[in-house]
């Protein structure tokens, strides 16, 4: 009977108060390690996720911007920037007055001529405002950044104009011979000084424009040669956009920046007249 009874206190033994505490102490060792791997594979998604919206943001702005950019100077009546007496491209160049402006026709039917202020508007440009990149159109501007994906912090626009001298195709009158070559860069004898280069290039920066640079490679004058003061010439223009953003509210911050090179559709003839 009395080894029943000690038997049966023996099957009925629990866990000691210390054997409780040990394995509580060991189960919140565990289930801490846990939830910090957790923690941190959240963070990271967080993290991944808003780089992706900020990298898309600012992708997605500078394809807008470069898209319309490249109507830069689009002109219906562009033949008669090329005739004997040229008449100079109305929607020619671009110009920075605190953003990037710049115009191109939206004429239906036959073209004015003019940039118009209205009906429709041909003035357009883009800017850094209050932490977004601002379309203008005329005197309404639009946001381009989505403020809760990106904060814009730079747009910057650099641009360089290729000109090509279209001296050489100046031609006189048609005689018994054909056509006569009338080039602008003509030997001279008495002014023993070179011409301009055929290719030139010249690079705006912040909206100021830095002195003319003889292309590499390009065809050097004939010696003893001077330039006609007004020859006709070519432009086409090249741009280096560079946006760059932080995502709102990350810590640590997370920044991104993109980088796009666009060419302008459209040259324009920049003056000038044959000899």
């Amino acid at each position: 009977m009395l080894g029943a009874l000690m038997h049966m206190q023996a099957l009925q033994r629990g866990f000691t108060l210390v054997e409780v505490l040990v394995a509580s102490v060991v189960g919140l060792v565990v289930l801490s390690g846990a939830n910090a791997w957790y923690l941190a594979q959240l963070r990271d998604h967080h993290r991944a996720a808003a780089s992706l919206r900020l990298t898309q943001a600012l992708r997605a702005a500078a394809d807008i911007i470069t898209r319309d950019l490249r109507r830069t100077a689009h002109w219906q009546a562009a033949y008669a920037g090329v005739q004997e007496t040229p008449s100079p491209n109305p929607y020619r160049g671009l110009s920075w007055q605190n953003g990037l402006r710049y115009s191109h026709s939206r004429d239906d039917g036959e073209d004015n001529n003019q940039v118009n202020d209205d009906g429709p508007n041909e003035r357009f440009g883009f800017a850094l405002h209050d932490g977004d990149v601002r379309s203008w159109v005329g005197g309404a501007a639009q946001a381009l950044i989505d403020r809760n994906a990106a904060t814009l912090t730079e747009f910057t626009v650099q641009w360089q104009e290729h000109e090509v001298s279209l001296g050489a195709l100046c031609v006189g009158p048609r005689g018994p011979g054909g056509s006569t070559t009338r080039p602008c860069c003509q030997p001279s004898t008495n002014q023993p000084s070179q011409c301009a280069a055929t290719h030139r290039t010249r690079t705006w920066r912040d909206g100021v424009p830095q002195p003319w640079v003889d292309t590499p490679g390009a065809e050097p004058p004939p010696a003893g040669a001077q330039l006609h003061a007004h020859c006709p010439s070519l432009v086409q223009a090249t741009i280096e956009l560079t946006l760059r953003a932080q995502a709102p509210g990350a810590q640590p911050p997370l920044q991104s920046s993109w980088q796009q090179h666009v060419a302008l559709r459209n040259a324009w003839a920049d003056g000038g007249t044959c000899p």
